[in-house]
């Protein structure tokens, strides 16, 4: 019998019938589509994978000139997608130190140009450059994501862009511009030398946001319609485009009087190159700087240490060879190095110098049991101390009010350690342990300057500690000594000597009361 197990009477277990349930998708304009919609779509987005991928092809060749923009494209793996809000956008999120560059095919195969996808896909790079798919998102997130189109789509660097040709002429207009943004920021101080810069722009565009949403309660204007029609001709026969335009009025209202506003409608006109006027459609959807288009664009955005590493080895690699960087301009390339340049910390500094200056101990306790012998015998319990000697030169090239303020901040990064403190020129003085940590200290002695007297005391009083911080202007010379050599850490003034090469930790006054202000 077929539906028994063979060998015994058991029947045969029934599957259950699984209703594959389609998955929502969310059309452009908000509304969630039908599964017949769904079904129609996936076989657009199917039909248009291959062309998109020849499009893409295409728009990389015209990269050939740019080696430092297709050395950043290296980064990327292409990835299509089905959502039908995406366009073309950088992910990042989770990807190790990969980044995917997602796009809608559909989208893509509106572009009829490659040269229009190729400006697009370098100014994608840019943003990579630049890092801002790694950097931790602003709100609100339209003004972060005009302010990185702003930055990212340079006029100057539209080299790639067929212009000869008038339908790549026209849609100049489309893509942001510094001029936009000048116009826009009008009466704000800006400087574009200084301040073209990611945060700086955000600042500026959610401050206009800000006042604009005020302005809004003062009075509200009408609204008005209209509609127009026009003809073009194109190649495969006769074609009518339709084009609508919207005009608003604005008035001011006090108490509960409203203002009245006019429209007036724009004609609409036709194109009649065959495929209307997708290309620029589609470049306002990529731009799209609204809160929905802005969030869905920036979905992939997040910090990612490991993408960090690398654009700046591959920043660094470009930038020993000058030749390499193309027709990159001279703003932009002073941004993408400035980017790709470590940030000098000082509490990193002090914060190595705390982790190394640890000293692990253990001691018999009876709240714990031994593992061998239990109860009979004191447990072990382990615990940690940090034993610091702050090592003041009085030679005469500090101020009392320096050396306070340099050791006011080294207490607050080493708050459970036992700090003690010493006086020292040619001769070491005692060693000075107090309960509070001191914040008052006036300087004598104003002798000659020998640090080997603070390590030879150490040794002669038999003194224990887990770390050494000598506050001096450097004024000697200094052969590294047999011990203590990594425990060291040298702050010195503006006017000091070079420190010797061989201690690991060295701060400037200037770097240190930088973590205060």
């Amino acid at each position: 019998m077929a539906n028994v197990i063979p060998g015994t009477n058991i029947p045969v277990p029934q599957q259950p019938v699984v209703n594959q349930q389609v998955q929502p998708m969310t059309a452009k304009d908000g509304h969630v589509m039908t599964e017949d919609e769904i079904k129609a779509y996936k076989e657009q987005w199917q039909n248009n994978l291959a062309d998109s991928d020849k499009l893409i092809e295409n728009a990389v060749k015209l990269l050939q000139f740019e080696p430092a923009v297709l050395t950043y494209f290296s980064l990327c793996e292409l990835k299509p997608i089905k959502d039908p809000q995406v366009t073309m956008r950088l992910n990042c999120r989770g990807t190790g130190s990969a980044v995917y560059l997602e796009y809608n095919p559909i989208w893509m195969n509106r572009i009829k140009e490659a040269s229009v996808l190729s400006y697009c896909i370098y100014c994608e790079c840019l943003r990579i450059a630049l890092h801002h798919p790694t950097t931790r998102k602003c709100y609100p997130i339209d003004c972060f994501k005009k302010a990185s189109d702003y930055i990212c789509f340079d006029e100057n660097q539209r080299g790639v862009l067929n212009t000869h040709k008038p339908e790549v002429l026209a849609l100049l207009d489309t893509f942001p511009t510094k001029a936009k943004f000048h116009e826009e920021a009008k009466g704000y101080k800006f400087q574009q030398d200084e301040d073209w810069f990611l945060e700086k722009v955000f600042t500026i565009l959610n401050d206009i946001k800000q006042k604009s949403g005020q302005g809004q309660g003062q009075g509200q204007g009408g609204g008005g319609q209209g509609q127009g029609q026009g003809g073009g001709g194109g190649k495969g026969g006769n074609q009518q485009g339709q084009g609508q335009g919207q005009g608003q009025g604005q008035g001011n209202g006090q108490g509960n009087q409203q203002g009245q506003g006019n429209g007036q409608g724009n004609n609409g006109k036709g194109n009649g190159k065959g495929n209307g006027n997708d290309t620029q459609q589609a470049l306002e959807e990529y731009l799209d700087s609204s809160e929905q288009a802005a969030e869905k664009a920036t979905e992939g955005w997040e910090e990612n240490t490991l993408v960090d590493q690398e654009i700046q080895e591959i920043t660094h690699h470009i930038a020993e060879n000058g030749s390499r960087w193309g027709n990159v301009s001279g703003g932009l390339l002073q941004a993408i190095l400035a980017a790709n340049t470590p940030k000098f910390d000082p509490r990193t500094v002090l914060r190595r110098f705390k982790a190394n200056t640890v000293d692990k101990y253990t001691e018999d306790t009876r709240m714990r049991p031994d593992r061998r012998k239990g109860f009979d015998v004191p447990g072990k319990r382990h615990k940690f101390r940090s034993r610091i000697l702050i090592a003041i030169d009085c030679s005469g090239s500090m101020s009392d009010e320096d050396v306070e303020r340099g050791c006011a901040i080294i207490n607050k990064f080493v708050k459970h350690a036992d700090v003690s403190y010493c006086f020292w020129d040619g001769v070491c003085g005692p060693f000075t342990q107090q309960k509070q940590k001191s914040t008052e200290f006036k300087l004598i002695g104003r002798g000659c300057t020998n640090p080997d007297c603070v390590l030879d005391a150490i040794k002669e009083r038999k003194a224990k500690f887990d770390g050494l911080v000598f506050i001096t202007d450097n004024g000697f010379c200094w052969e590294r000594p047999e011990h203590m050599a990594n425990k060291i850490f040298l702050i010195h003034t503006a006017d000091a000597c070079e420190p010797p090469e061989w201690i690991k930790y060295i701060l400037s006054f200037k770097q240190l009361f930088s973590i205060e202000d």
